[in-house]
């Protein structure tokens, strides 16, 4: 064993955290009603705890983990205000 990796901590692979599909029954909800219960979902899973959690002496490999996860979850609530604003725009023209 090389002396110089004994006294390195050695980081652990991140488990792939598990995904689910979200079906939103829009029919007759409000765009407030179905963004509050995204935004609960969001909270059971914890997503909006662990990012709301102060990393002290963050590591670049965490700030990296962290901000790509900050990242999807943008991306994810933008591409979900598009669906939930091009429905509501279908329902206002009765298609």
């Amino acid at each position: 064993m090389n002396i110089g990796t004994l006294g390195r901590a050695v980081a652990m692979p991140v488990a792939k955290a598990q995904t689910r599909s979200l079906w939103f029954n829009v029919e007759g909800k409000g765009v407030a009603r179905v963004l509050r219960e995204m935004n609960s979902i969001q909270e059971e899973d914890g997503i909006m705890k662990q990012l709301n959690q102060r990393q002290f002496h963050e590591k670049k490999w965490q700030r990296r983990i962290r901000k790509k996860a900050e990242s999807n979850i943008r991306h994810v609530n933008r591409e979900l205000g598009t669906i939930i604003h091009q429905i509501f725009q279908r329902k206002k023209t009765g298609q």
